[in-house]
């Protein structure tokens, strides 16, 4: 997307699948280190989830590293005003670009981000082992780092802080 790299930006969208771990994270993490951007987030498949308006792995990284201010309280389906209104929308993966591809007729300024997610069947909002939170736990501590040096290129190689 060399065409659109120094166009100003003021607004950013970021698409994952269930806008429960990734694209939220992202979303708080860059409200937090940029001003005057409007950023915003979605899932592609949100409305298909059960689990409540954030996953518990997501509130304890955003607690833990004081970023809760900068959330957004619920999760949002993946809409074509949400993605024409932005200069720049990231997506958490192919999957999540062509759903909007082909849903929306997307064709803007994006980027996709190969950030994980995890297999998140056993995220019913019930009581799992220790051991299984544990995992969930490592792995989402895995995720927000790589969404952190993800978040940091963007700003600065789109000069937005």
């Amino acid at each position: 997307m060399d065409k659109f790299k120094n166009k100003k930006i003021a607004a950013i969208h970021l698409v994952c699948t269930g806008n429960l771990l990734r694209s939220r994270l992202a979303e708080a993490y860059l409200r937090s280190k940029t001003k005057d951007i409007r950023i915003s987030s979605s899932g592609t498949q949100a409305s298909l989830q059960n689990k409540g308006p954030i996953f518990w792995g997501t509130l304890r990284i955003l607690y833990r590293n004081n970023l809760l201010p900068y959330m957004k309280n619920m999760w949002s389906d993946t809409t074509g005003e949400d993605l024409k209104d932005a200069d720049l929308v990231v997506f958490f993966g192919q999957a999540n670009y062509d759903f909007c591809r082909e849903k929306f007729n997307f064709s803007g300024d994006h980027l996709i981000w190969k950030v994980s997610d995890f297999d998140d069947i056993q995220l019913n909002g019930k009581p799992t082992s220790i051991a299984e939170e544990i995992k969930y736990l490592k792995m989402s501590e895995n995720i927000y780092i790589r969404i952190k040096q993800k978040v940091d290129e963007l700003i600065k190689d789109r000069n937005l802080a």
